[in-house]
């Protein structure tokens, strides 16, 4: 969780922390001869649940890697939080 100051951050809320921050949640691909990159990226508010809007994260991170050129299977990597069944029919 990031710490944000001031009553204008937009989207800024108190969190488990008890701070006013945002959280941010990032994708990264990497292949075998590359280094990682960075295919998607949110900011979400404080309290937000980490398997909140995770379908569609990945549904986008995944879009962005194909058109990137990779036709093998792709291996999805995340924490128990995003074991829901959205996620995993994506």
């Amino acid at each position: 969780m990031k710490p944000v100051h001031g009553y204008a951050k937009q989207g800024a809320a108190f969190g488990y922390t008890r701070q006013r921050g945002l959280h941010s949640r990032i994708v990264t691909a990497s292949r075998p001869n590359a280094a990682p990159m960075v295919v998607a990226s949110r900011l979400r508010k404080g309290p937000a649940g980490s398997g909140k809007g995770a379908a569609r994260l990945i549904a986008e991170a995944v879009g962005a890697v194909r058109a990137m050129g990779a036709a093998a299977e792709i291996i999805v990597r995340a924490d128990s939080a995003f074991g829901r069944r959205p996620v995993v029919a994506r």
